[in-house]
């Protein structure tokens, strides 16, 4: 039990530090990007299942993607 507290208090030091490094942790407006963020890269990822509510798609390549409903979305696929 006291390995387990150990391990979990390490572990939120970790994040705390971490954050407090650079840029790790910015917060960023409604509808702002961050320039130094590649876009998310779906190309070939099958989401069959996955539950998107609530998540914004805008920036992330999806090329022959498999969505949560089954479809298959090209809209990023580059000729």
């Amino acid at each position: 039990m006291k390995n387990l507290v150990l391990l979990i208090i390490i572990l939120v030091l970790a994040f705390i530090w971490y954050g407090f490094q650079g840029k790790s942790f910015q917060t960023t407006r409604v509808g702002e990007t961050s320039s130094d963020t590649p876009p998310i890269n779906f190309t070939g990822a099958d989401l069959t299942g996955a539950t998107l509510g609530g998540v914004s798609l805008h920036g992330v390549i999806l090329c022959n993607t498999t969505m949560p409903d089954g479809t298959i979305n090209n809209s990023s696929c580059k000729n």
